[in-house]
């Protein structure tokens, strides 16, 4: 996608910002508004090519009450745009030394930031509006041109004494017809875990670890007893502290999950890194895997970095963006591009859309859907084309 079809893009999210606010009489706050520090609530990650993800904080807005704490949200991939391959991939903590649990991750205050170097910061807060003894960020890169993302946690410890920290990485499959079962198995070679959801149609996702892992688990996410070897790897840790080791499942609800138990040093930092990535096959999948592993976790962080670096000093600090004399090639047209846009108070009854690259500017309904889920209501339609420019706006 070109600069200015992105640009276009999100021209049509902000203005369904300014269309979900119409009201049949003129809008006014009725509070004064006052300066607020809340960090942003979700961010884009993109591999410049065919993979998009989605990073969202503990809540989405004020009244957002869902069980979900800071995760990948959103992973999709070019040969089916419309689908999220995830629930969610999310990291889960256990403080052995002082056997208390933090695990019910909404509880966290979450922060979130994208740097000049791509890499996603995401950093955990209190608990419960309690401080934690471990400082913990999860951070993430989307390489350039590959089909995985890079997660790296770093725990930092500032007290005088060890601690052992206990760590779940998890992520949590998205099987669009529960009718089909998800055949996930663990390879030992490549030390990963594979979903391969291409009976539903969908991708085959895969979760690796750079490190030895202490346990894993290939598991079925709707069986949440600890004590049963196929159950959801979130059960088993938050029962247990360690995952089964099961290898393989096949059943239409799965998880691939990762458990490392570290020792923190006094006054010091532990790093473990872990990868996701996803293809269309279950050998797409595994040359993903193969290519992520060749490496470091760290070298990849340096890597995205080198790549954003040489991506920005090769741009233009001038005025040619603006393209005033109309010599640039005109940017590929996107056609159906679904948009989900989460509102907060009434209810849509229309959509409607304009472009002055479509059918001279005269405006025309779409259909839409409505729903609501862990991130609140939201209405849910298909742009038919976006070139330049698109305009949306939506009547409550």
């Amino acid at each position: 996608m070109s600069l200015r079809s992105i640009i276009g893009l999100l021209l049509v999210v902000g203005l369904l910002a300014l269309g979900g606010a119409r009201q049949a009489t003129p809008a006014h706050a009725t509070t004064t508004t006052n300066p607020t520090s809340t960090s942003t609530a979700s961010l884009y990650l993109s591999n410049w090519s065919n993979v998009m993800a989605i990073w969202m904080a503990s809540k989405l807005n004020q009244n957002d009450t869902g069980t979900y704490g800071p995760r990948i949200a959103e992973l999709r991939y070019s040969n089916q745009w419309s689908t999220n391959q995830l629930n969610d991939y999310s990291g889960f903590f256990r403080d052995e030394t002082a056997s208390v649990k933090y695990d019910q991750i909404h509880n966290f205050n979450s922060t979130g930031y994208l740097d000049e170097s791509g890499v996603l910061h995401s950093d955990y807060g209190t608990y419960n509006g309690s401080s934690v003894p471990i400082q913990i960020k999860r951070d993430y890169v989307l390489v350039p041109n590959q089909n995985f993302l890079v997660v790296r946690y770093t725990l930092t410890n500032s007290s005088g004494s060890s601690r052992v920290w206990n760590v779940l990485d998890q992520a949590h499959l998205n099987n669009t017809n529960q009718a089909n079962n998800v055949s996930a198995t663990y390879d030992s070679t490549r030390n990963a875990l594979f979903g391969d959801m291409t009976a539903s149609g969908q991708a085959v996702v895969t979760l690796g670890a750079f490190q030895t892992a202490t346990s894993h688990q290939a598991g079925n996410d709707a069986d949440c007893n600890g004590a049963h070897t196929t159950g959801a790897g979130w059960c088993q840790f938050d029962s247990n502290g360690v995952l089964s080791n099961n290898n393989s499942i096949s059943t239409p609800n799965v998880d691939l999950a990762f458990q490392n138990q570290v020792t923190v040093p006094a006054n010091g930092s532990t790093t473990l890194y872990y990868y996701l990535g996803l293809g269309s096959s279950l050998t797409n999948a595994q040359s993903a895997a193969d290519t992520a592993r060749a490496q470091t976790g760290s070298y990849w962080f340096s890597s995205v970095a080198s790549s954003y670096s040489s991506w920005l000093s090769s741009g233009s600090t001038g005025t040619d963006w603006m393209d005033t004399n109309a010599t640039k090639a005109a940017p590929t047209t996107q056609t159906n591009v679904t948009v989900k846009y989460y509102y907060g108070t009434g209810s849509p009854t229309a959509v409607n859309f304009a472009s002055p690259d479509v059918n001279g500017g005269i405006s025309q309904s779409l259909s839409f859907t409505t729903g609501s889920d862990g991130g609140g209501s939201y209405v849910q339609f298909t742009v038919p084309s976006l070139q330049y420019w698109d305009m949306v706006w939506i009547n409550k």
